[in-house]
């Protein structure tokens, strides 16, 4: 069967679902600790970190299996369950005022949501492999924005309403969702088959920033294993890294924040916790127009340890400053590494390797939730800056001694070229 949607379309209409997930996903993301203390009564720093603990711990689970059911049936018709299930389960934790129950529909919610992942390998197969930086870049961007839009919602839901409320603006998001992709799957939509002269006619449309290895048939210089790891191991220990180490500032930031200036309501605090995502968005402007350069990944680390530390400083514009810094440092880290991932896996297995990654990510952001829990309540609201700055040292001490070809290989048994590189960006 014919597709009835090109795959520039395709891709256009999953960017935007995406945004609207990321969008209203991202209400609560700063105020979990409110919504158990206002809805449930629990005030205790360690209930929440354990409940978004379990909340990364079932997106590690589940999303293999979404990516194994992605054999027998399309990443679309899985999206169609994944938000219907996950819209029913947001409008019943909206519901509920019993703290399991809660527990219960809530992360049966996080169950379907994981099904949303798939998306993001699903568009790179859409899309040439020259224009993978610029699709990282724009989704990085949805991201961040989202976060900016999220936080903003979600602080005039606590400031006007329940807490729960913000599970309605999910539920929205998600049958909204699903709408769409009704639609694309009516109308016959796949991914298209690549050929050597699509992906040639888009070589020219890659933006300048920080360059990485790729694959050639040219012999390698470089061995193919550090620390007896392969280069997606090796990926994947980074990945655990900086996740662990960019979470743990999170769940309790809005509290931080509060405690330290007379500025308290939920919305200015909800603007304070999305400035990252607004550094993001002018690091990206600032590539556009030509004002970036290019940075080895260890200098990009070293100023996302600067803004953390910065952030430690108990005075609001040292708080202020080191957001910024952190912000626009952690968009390049991250764009980079995630380009990486697609460069060292083959397209037919980017589904796969993802969420393979996925693991990594959630496994980092599963400690770093657990242990913001009980770093506060051991030593107070500064002491997650100061572990997340130690891991933010030990991974930009690993790209200071290997450098770029750490997270470099080649995919499917060709070797590393070290001269071959690619314009990261967006």
């Amino acid at each position: 069967m014919s597709s009835g949607v090109s795959p520039r379309r395709q891709r256009d209409l999953l960017i935007a679902t995406t945004a609207v997930a990321v969008v209203t996903d991202a209400t609560l993301i700063p105020f979990y600790p409110r919504l158990f203390a206002e809805a449930f009564g629990v005030a205790d720093p360690q209930h929440v970190g354990i409940y978004l603990a379990a909340t990364c711990l079932i997106v590690m689970l589940v999303l293999p299996l979404w990516a194994r059911l992605e054999r027998r049936f399309t990443t679309l018709q899985l999206l169609c369950v994944g938000q219907l299930g996950a819209g029913l389960l947001a409008l019943a934790s909206f519901s509920t005022t019993q703290l399991w129950m809660f527990w219960l529909c809530s992360l049966g919610m996080i169950v379907f949501k994981a099904s949303y992942l798939l998306v993001y390998p699903y568009v790179m197969r859409i899309e040439p492999k020259a224009r993978h930086a610029d699709t990282i870049g724009l989704l990085a961007v949805i991201v961040h924005l989202g976060g900016i839009l999220g936080a903003t919602i979600g602080g005039w839901v606590l400031e006007h309403n329940d807490p729960r409320a913000a599970y309605l603006v999910m539920a929205a998001g998600d049958f909204l969702q699903m709408g769409v992709s009704i639609a694309l799957v009516r109308r016959g939509a796949r991914v298209p088959e690549v050929t050597l002269e699509s992906e040639s006619e888009l070589e020219s449309g890659l933006a300048p920033t920080t360059t990485v290895p790729t694959a050639s048939s040219t012999p390698a210089s470089t061995p193919a294993k550090i620390w007896g790891l392969g280069p997606l191991a090796r990926l994947g220990v980074i990945m655990v890294v900086v996740y662990f180490s960019d979470y743990i500032l999170r769940p309790f930031f809005v509290e931080y924040w509060s405690a330290r200036t007379s500025l308290g309501s939920e919305l200015i605090a909800g603007w304070i916790y999305a400035i990252p995502a607004l550094a993001s968005l002018l690091a990206l402007a600032a590539q556009r127009v030509g004002w970036s350069r290019s940075w080895s990944l260890s200098t990009v680390l070293a100023l996302v340890l600067l803004g953390v530390l910065l952030q430690a400083v108990p005075h609001p514009a040292a708080i202020i400053g080191g957001r910024l810094v952190f912000g626009w440092a952690a968009f390049r880290g991250i764009v980079d590494l995630d380009l990486a991932l697609f460069e060292i896996s083959p397209p037919e297995r980017y589904a796969e390797d993802f969420s393979r990654m996925n693991l990594c990510q959630q496994g980092g952001a599963l400690v770093a939730f657990w242990a913001a829990g009980a770093a506060v309540s051991a030593g107070g609201l500064t002491l997650p800056f100061f572990v997340a700055a130690g891991g933010f040292f030990i991974a930009m001490a690993i790209f200071a001694v290997f450098g770029g070809r750490f997270i470099s290989a080649a995919p499917a048994g060709e070797v590393l070229d070290a001269g071959a590189t690619v314009e990261v960006g967006a």
